[in-house]
């Protein structure tokens, strides 16, 4: 199997009551709108702030992980891409070699889904249209996602597909493909680490409009728990869209 993820790490004590940062902000799961986060409940369960697993970062582990980092650094077209940005100053602090090759995305792909809708509402959200993105980002619905991918078009999941391209391209990923299946003949879901570090600065930055709900959203996740999270310490928020394919 091929794992893809983007995350994003807060420590629970760095920051002060700052609004896009989880840690030390009691009321960050509030939009701006003025709704809670925390009453939406996504299969039964109440939304609440995601953390690492807090497994034990072992020798073994740990040199597993500096090999993949060495040899992604050196080796052209390596498996493993990735990269790591400053979110305060959009600063690409390291990355891989080529950090710019195209993977198939997987869920990741369903932030852009999101992100597309709120820039084509201009920022405004219906209640089921919350609840939907919920299910998209939290569990992974790939129901929701489609249903969105359709909304996004007005009903017809190829329109939704053309305004998702078109935002991603009006935004600068110029190599993203953030729908799902195809439009003409450009295959969707192909995504770049590179351009997810920019897609994710943008919505810290409120950057389009709506960016808000998917920036908090995605910190309310509960996959990854074996793969994104699985080092982070307990005390540690993790926000982010994990994606698996097998093949």
């Amino acid at each position: 199997s091929v794992v893809a993820f983007s995350v994003l790490i807060f420590s629970q004590t760095s920051y002060g009551k700052i609004p896009n940062h989880p840690a030390g902000n009691p009321d960050f799961l509030k939009l701006s709108d003025g709704r809670d986060l925390r009453n939406v409940k996504v299969s039964g369960v109440k939304l609440s702030l995601s953390k690492g697993a807090g497994r034990d970062f072992n020798a073994s582990a740990r040199e597993k992980f500096e090999k993949i980092r060495k040899e992604s650094k050196e080796i052209e077209g390596y498996p493993v891409q990735w990269a790591l940005m400053d979110l305060d100053s959009g600063e690409i602090l390291e990355q891989s070699l080529n950090s710019n090759i195209k993977h198939f995305g997987a869920s990741v792909s369903k932030m852009f889904v999101g992100a597309a809708l709120m820039d084509k509402q201009n920022g405004s959200i219906s209640n089921s249209q919350l609840q939907l993105m919920a299910d998209m980002l939290v569990v992974s619905s790939n129901s929701a996602w489609t249903d969105l991918q359709r909304q996004i078009g007005g009903g017809n999941a190829d329109r939704g597909r053309e305004a998702i391209q078109s935002f991603t391209q009006r935004m600068g990923y110029e190599r993203t493909r953030g729908f799902q299946g195809w439009f003409g003949d450009i295959h969707g879901n192909e995504l770049t680490a590179k351009e997810l570090v920019h897609f994710l600065y943008d919505s810290y930055q409120d950057r389009y409009p709506g960016a808000d709900v998917v920036w908090k959203v995605m910190h309310t996740g509960r996959t990854g728990s074996s793969r994104a999270k699985k080092y982070m310490p307990s005390n540690i928020f993790v926000g982010g869209k994990t994606g698996t394919y097998h093949g």
